[in-house]
């Protein structure tokens, strides 16, 4: 009986194994067969008993024992589920042309807010009202009432967020509590979007741009050609990148590209403008737009503005990222542009320098005026700040905003007489918001909690939150559910475009007719 039981545990252990590859590295279920036969070839070079190898190896054993992993990590998650959850949704078409609804959540777990995978749905229509009906299956499914959701986080579509009948208006009515954000990530990206759609120009140059990936992309001896005279003019070999709005902020990988191999560039395309190739009209029209000072100029000039836009995209693109971080970025990217806006960066300086010293730029004889760069310089800066007000109101996220101004130590005045009238209308704002809570004990302890926070400044506000939630939950019960609360809100829905991408490697092409459990096990596990 033993040997019998030890013989089935190595069988399962292999097979779980080789699973557990499947499902992370988006294998097909086919290659479970092939999986096991290696390892019993390991087994036998390491001379073990034939009585171990597996020897089911169908490849449908695979579907079953995802499931299983699946539904294990599944519980897992939701047994992480305290007071109080975040969720941050989206939805897409799949190669399948099925809309699907992504769903991740915020929990705490060990007093640290972790962002979880939580399902990926089949929905008949993206209309409000099948969004919020398949919102509610899922919390019944996993048995947390909508009083428990603290936050839910979208891409700010008009479907999500719509005044009237958006899907956040539809669930706060059934909740009140609930708190509804727009990805400050998918923000950003509208800001850089419609701030470029302001200005002419940069329309053209990124019209431009698009033709030139056209162009080499589908040519491989063009792009050898231009890798050799990279080589001979000992540049940076870059590939070039198409602008999409649909990738955020594309356009900065494509103007580092073009920038990198400009004067390449222009040698590669009057080569080809005088050569009889069909691709000889093509190459004198890309040629004119990119051969100017006001193009070159302009490209540098995006190389500085969007170096800062970028840094600050990324940061937004965390997992877990807090108002006060979406704050203080927004505050250094702004105070950046507008210092760019009087002063040249580094990358526009120097182009100015060389030009005005020389004449040339890379090799290539440029002339022109920088007035015509320093306008466009000027109305783009312009343009991003009215978006960013536009798309920033100082009205925005309210809640997170008296949330971190009672919990947050940084926010703590320094002088005593500040801080005994410090947080005290966030704090009853937030009392009125949340009616659980016992305002009497809450504003009684208030004076003791920001003695507490005086004594941990050095702290960020994920770091208090972990101290208060393991360390404070007898002391500070109200406040701990305040730090629940603001833990789980999300103030992005960036997982679920990771989530899509997963999705994608999982369910491609030669896949399509994988049906939604198993896609959902996968990406569980």
């Amino acid at each position: 009986m033993k040997k019998s039981y030890e013989k089935t545990s190595h069988v399962l252990f292999a097979q779980m194994g080789a699973d557990l590859i499947l499902a992370t590295d988006d294998l097909p279920d086919t290659k479970f067969s092939s999986l096991l036969h290696a390892q019993a070839l390991l087994v036998r070079t390491q001379e073990q008993p034939d009585d171990h190898q597996p020897t089911y190896t169908d490849h449908n054993k695979a579907a079953e024992l995802q499931a299983s992993l699946g539904n294990v990590c599944r519980q897992q998650i939701f047994a992480r589920i305290k007071e109080s959850i975040g969720i941050m949704l989206d939805e897409s078409l799949d190669v399948a042309v099925q809309k699907k609804l992504v769903i991740f959540c915020r929990v705490i777990d060990e007093g640290v807010g972790q962002t979880e995978f939580a399902a990926n749905i089949e929905v008949k229509d993206g209309k409000a009202d099948t969004i919020t009906q398949a919102i509610m299956d899922f919390l019944h499914d996993v048995d947390v009432p909508l009083e428990r959701v603290s936050g839910i986080g979208t891409d700010g579509a008009a479907v999500m967020v719509g005044r009237l009948n958006g899907v956040v208006v539809k669930l706060q009515k059934q909740n009140p509590k609930l708190v509804g954000t727009w990805c400050v990530a998918h923000r950003l990206a509208l800001v850089c979007q419609w701030a470029s759609k302001s200005v002419p120009y940069l329309e053209t140059v990124q019209t431009t741009l698009a033709n030139i990936f056209d162009f080499f992309h589908y040519s491989a001896c063009r792009y050898n050609k231009l890798r050799e005279l990279k080589e001979l003019m000992k540049t940076q070999v870059r590939k070039f990148k198409k602008p999409t709005n649909v990738r955020w902020l594309s356009l900065h990988e494509s103007v580092k590209a073009v920038y990198s191999a400009w004067g390449c560039l222009c040698l590669a395309l009057e080569r080809e403008a005088a050569s009889k190739n069909t691709g000889g009209a093509k190459a004198r029209e890309i040629l004119k737009a990119v051969k100017s000072y006001k193009f070159i100029g302009v490209i540098c000039l995006l190389c500085d503005i969007l170096s800062t836009l970028t840094r600050c995209s990324k940061v937004f693109q965390k997992d877990s990222i807090d108002i006060r971080q979406v704050e203080d970025m927004l505050a250094a990217t702004s105070a950046t542009l507008k210092d760019l806006a009087e002063h040249p960066g580094s990358v526009l300086q120097d182009f100015f320098t060389q030009v005005a010293d020389s004449g040339h730029f890379q090799g290539i004889t440029v002339t022109g005026s920088e007035d015509i760069v320093r306008r466009i310089r000027t109305d783009f800066v312009r343009e991003i700040h009215q978006e960013m007000d536009k798309r920033f109101p100082a009205n925005d996220m309210a809640v997170l905003k008296d949330l971190a101004t009672v919990l947050d130590p940084s926010h703590l005045p320094h002088t005593q007489e500040e801080i005994r009238e410090h947080g005290k209308e966030a704090l009853e704002r937030l009392l009125t918001r949340y009616e659980e809570i016992d305002g009497e004990a809450a504003r009684d302890s208030f004076r003791l909690f920001k003695a507490l926070l005086g004594k941990h400044r050095e702290k960020g506000l994920q770091a208090m939150y972990q101290h208060m939630l393991l360390q404070c939950t007898e002391t500070f019960p109200e406040f701990v559910t305040l730090a629940e609360i603001s833990t789980t809100i999300p103030v992005t829905s960036v997982p679920c475009e990771r989530g899509f991408s997963s999705q994608n490697l999982i369910h491609t092409s030669l896949r399509s007719c994988l049906n939604i459990k198993p896609i959902t096990c996968c990406c569980m596990v």
